[in-house]
């Protein structure tokens, strides 16, 4: 399951003991272009980067998320 969300503010957390998590900023543009080129594999973020890029291109994120999104640096 994945979850795009915003207007949050990054904290401090406690992961499970268990959970590895490695957090990395890029550019939005520049994930779906990883994922184009097949450099990224993972099943869930393949799944959430293309489906946010739908919702940006297609109206169904607010407009500053998009352009925000779409982009490029």
């Amino acid at each position: 399951m994945s979850w795009l969300a915003w207007d949050f503010t990054p904290t401090e957390t406690a992961p499970d003991p268990t959970e590895a998590i490695a957090v990395r900023s890029v550019p939005f543009m520049a994930l779906i272009d990883e994922i184009g080129r097949g450099a990224v594999r993972d099943v869930f973020t393949v799944a959430t980067g293309l489906r946010a890029y739908h919702m940006a291109r297609e109206g169904l994120l607010p407009a500053s998320l998009a352009q925000a999104m779409l982009t490029r640096v």
